[in-house]
């Protein structure tokens, strides 16, 4: 993936890179919780359902040469989680600010995707566009409200170790010109973090533990008239 995010940026830098536009997005993320009970089968106290939260996003859209597209993007979301205290495993939640701090530390977090999607677009049809690509997303969690007098530390550290924010991510894309410099789209995505591939799971944390899947409509403008490919 990340190969052939070089290998597209290298062949841009070579012949050309054309800014096309901006895209306006808003839909829901699913944020999979994966560990609402230990190996044991006992209850993880705290832990809650797995999350559809709102998110927003833009990104800016580049032309490639060829069939292929650079769009560069933010996302954003808004999560309280929960570190739970005396327990045996080293895990960081999903949870509600109803919890409160007698089953650990619970911060409001801030979720920022930032994600560097490539790959190829397509017109099967007079106004409609199709495009699908592969992403190095980074899922960037910044815990900033400390709730009940929690602690931060022990949240943060445990997003920003065992390369967690790395997410890479796979998405399809369907849009329809309205006109020549409008479009409306909708995406669906899906980001796995691979620290999930080497990851101690035997305190019965899931495969899809922290997968997401989000799906936005969306808004596309277009700078000048586009003639289709």
């Amino acid at each position: 993936m990340a190969s052939l995010l070089v290998l597209a940026l290298h062949g841009a830098a070579a012949q050309q890179l054309s800014f096309e536009g901006l895209e306006f997005r808003a839909g829901m993320l699913w944020i999979g919780n994966g560990f609402t009970e230990d190996g044991d089968g006992n209850p993880v106290q705290g832990s809650d359902v797995s999350p559809l939260r709102f998110s927003p996003g833009v990104s800016a859209l580049f032309r490639l040469p060829g069939v292929w597209r650079f769009t560069p993007g933010l996302d954003f979301y808004y999560q309280e989680y929960l570190k739970p205290k005396d327990r045996p495993y080293d895990k960081v939640v999903p949870t509600q600010i109803e919890t409160g701090s007698g089953e650990g530390d619970i911060a409001g977090t801030f979720g920022v995707l930032l994600s560097l999607p490539v790959g190829p677009e397509f017109h099967p049809a007079e106004d409609w566009r199709l495009a699908f690509a592969l992403s190095p997303t980074l899922a960037l969690r910044f815990p900033v409200i400390a709730i009940e007098g929690s602690e931060t530390e022990g949240l943060f550290e445990y997003f920003y170790s065992g390369g967690r924010f790395i997410t890479p991510e796979l998405r399809a894309r369907l849009g329809y010109r309205v006109s020549p410099q409008l479009e409306v789209g909708a995406l669906l995505r899906g980001l796995y973090p691979i620290a999930n591939l080497y990851a101690e799971l035997d305190d019965g944390v899931e495969w899809w533990d922290e997968l997401m899947v989000g799906l936005t409509l969306s808004i596309a403008y277009r700078f000048g008239a586009e003639t289709a490919e």
